[in-house]
């Protein structure tokens, strides 16, 4: 089923969430193996076939410690790309945060802020988490720059984290609390 299909489960100014259907959307399947799109993300080390990205979609939708959504803009309605809060740890209520935006036409138009501040609202104002956390390369500027934008903080360098294009990379861990998160939307951003 392509995500177009299916009805927004959360939605803001120009974005929705709908659920990633297990029957995966081409446009999925070429993201994940395409290299300038996953250079940055934890899972783009090795290409995924079909079979093995429906497991991973499958493990994902039926672990209640992770939520997964595919991104539609509203207008015009495109799949551009898919959110994750997950692992979520319900004792601490604390979630890792990852985005991809897998459609390159999407990419610098805002859309990374606002996905982030839709999951915020999930993570903290539905599921009453208290932390959501995220990692990103210090090279991958865009990403921490987003995040920032959405609320989060650098909390901490992690001192060659990551190997990439031939060398090992530092990575920054944010974070952000549902009492940041509170302030902010207290103070209208």
């Amino acid at each position: 089923m392509k995500p177009e299909e299916f009805k927004p489960f959360l939605e803001s100014g120009n974005i929705c969430f709908v659920p990633v259907d297990e029957e995966i959307d081409d446009r999925y399947l070429a993201w994940v193996n395409d290299r300038e799109t996953i250079e940055h993300l934890e899972t783009g080390k090795f290409p995924s076939t079909r079979a093995a990205l429906t497991e991973y979609v499958k493990s994902v939708n039926e672990c209640p410690n992770h939520a997964f959504f595919g991104v539609m803009t509203k207008n015009p309605v495109r799949y551009i790309g898919n959110v994750k809060l997950g692992p979520i740890d319900w004792i601490n209520r604390t979630a890792e945060y990852g985005l991809m935006i897998g459609d390159k036409t999407a990419r610098g138009k805002g859309y990374g802020a606002e996905i982030a501040g839709l999951a915020m609202h999930y993570a903290f104002m539905i599921l009453n988490l208290n932390k959501v956390t995220a990692g990103a390369s210090v090279d991958n500027i865009a990403s921490v720059k987003m995040h920032e934008k959405a609320g989060f903080r650098v909390e901490g360098k992690l001192k060659e984290q990551v190997f990439h294009n031939g060398s090992y990379r530092d990575t920054v861990r944010m974070g952000i609390t549902k009492n940041q998160y509170l302030e902010l939307h207290q103070n209208g951003k």
